[in-house]
């Protein structure tokens, strides 16, 4: 994910779990003052290089408590790290909806 730093405006970069929700990508956090939650929350948009295509979208903080435990079984299910957590009742904090997808190139 590249969102611009809220200080600098110069693009970030951070490689990130994510999970696809419907028409929008699923973020998650442990720990939301990491400057990677910070820089997208802050951004009117952040990019995607995901299986050859770069995608830009808009962040959102997922307050429905439904689509939260929903986005946490999704992880749970796609990463083995967090299907372990989920056992011991822990999992993503605070989780994200990346929406507004568009395709704004293919990457080769």
């Amino acid at each position: 994910m590249t969102a611009p730093g809220r200080k600098s405006g110069k693009p970030r970069s951070v490689t990130i779990w994510f999970v696809c929700e419907e028409q929008s990508i699923g973020l998650g956090t442990r720990d939301d003052t990491r400057a990677w939650v910070k820089n997208a929350l802050a951004a009117d948009h952040v990019e995607f290089d995901v299986e050859g295509h770069r995608l830009r979208g808009s962040v959102r903080v997922v307050e429905d408590p439904t689509v939260h435990r929903r986005l946490n079984k999704a992880f749970a299910r796609k990463y083995l790290p967090m299907r372990l957590l989920s056992f011991v009742g822990s999992g993503q904090r605070t989780t994200f909806l990346v929406e507004k997808l568009e395709e704004i190139e293919a990457v080769s």
